[in-house]
């Protein structure tokens, strides 16, 4: 008698084990959406007459880049199924980042999207007519964020960066000196800070002996000429009233470039009197307008992007 609830519990686990797991299909709300792992196939099925009209998968890749979904729907050696539908993609904002219209004479679909690191993304399959059986697989590609650097700017751990500029960009002009702390000419005058004895004047840094000029101009000049400093030099005709220059505040509209050169396009333009050949600045980098527009123009500017960054007022000089 001890030996007939043994011999029950027996049956039953040989019940069990001999009955297979069967697959349930219960993907048909987002909440419950299948996930798809990278390098991982995952096969299913559309029936909308037997009640399975919508499936939901989800992606989740582990890295920021490019993804391709791949879908084969049918058989790929038959060559056609007899699905009516679409396959649909959405962020985790619900926005629609890729999508494919489900053809009967097609068999294989690829969807594509730049995707964020560790950002789930829904995909729909929604059929209208047919019967097929499908399957999904995903694989990502890194994007090199060095790749959306410009020419003036360098990539550093992958961020962008402006370009070291050669110290003073070469020779400074006359009249100015490399500050090496900021890199850049300056006016700072030479003889700040130099003291010097009586009958010595500081010139370039150097104290030099004082030369006296007599004052005045010796003989006198003429009638038809003026003194300056002690020469005799003719007058200056009086000179008519020339063009009058007019100058405008613009603003920045855009700017591309390459190099050491820019190009903007500022919100002034021949309605205002702007002319081809006008000139004017922004930022202490002089400008060159080579274009015009009813209401804009195009300058050129001696200077890279990355000196040009935050300056969006310039001024154009123009004579009426």
């Amino acid at each position: 008698m001890r030996l007939q609830p043994l011999m029950l519990c027996l049956a039953s686990l040989l019940v069990l084990t001999a009955c297979p797991r069967s697959y349930v299909d219960d993907d048909h709300e987002a909440s419950m959406a299948r996930q798809v792992i990278l390098d991982m196939e995952v096969r299913d099925s559309l029936n909308p007459k037997g009640g399975d009209q919508t499936d939901w998968k989800r992606v989740v890749p582990m890295a920021d880049g490019k993804v391709t979904l791949t879908v084969v729907v049918g058989d790929p050696f038959v060559g056609s199924h007899n699905v009516v539908g679409a396959i649909t993609v959405f962020d985790s904002d619900k926005e629609v980042v890729a999508k494919a219209r489900l053809d009967s004479m097609q068999n294989e679909y690829k969807l594509r999207w730049l995707a964020v690191a560790q950002s789930a993304y829904w995909v729909r399959f929604k059929a209208h007519s047919g019967d097929a059986t499908y399957s999904i697989n995903y694989a990502p590609k890194r994007v090199n964020p060095c790749d959306k650097c410009s020419s003036s700017e360098r990539c550093e751990r992958g961020m962008c960066l402006p370009r070291e500029v050669v110290p003073c960009n070469g020779p400074c002009p006359r009249g100015k000196v490399c500050d090496s702390r900021t890199n850049e000419c300056t006016s700072r005058n030479p003889c700040s800070g130099v003291t010097c004895k009586s009958g010595k004047v500081c010139r370039g840094g150097v104290c030099r002996t004082k030369s006296v000029r007599p004052a005045g101009c010796n003989p006198p000049c003429s009638s038809k000429e003026r003194c300056k400093g002690t020469r005799c030099v003719a007058k200056k005709k009086p000179v008519a009233e020339g063009p009058r220059v007019v100058k405008y505040n613009a603003k920045v509209v855009s700017r591309s470039g390459q190099g050491d050169t820019s190009y903007l396009v500022l919100n002034k333009g021949s309605a205002h009197g702007v002319k081809v050949g006008d000139t004017g600045s922004i930022g202490g980098f002089g400008l060159r307008v080579v274009n015009v527009y009813a209401v804009r123009c195009k300058v050129r500017v001696k200077a890279s992007l990355g000196k040009l960054a935050g300056k969006n007022s310039a001024v154009i000089k123009t004579t009426r």
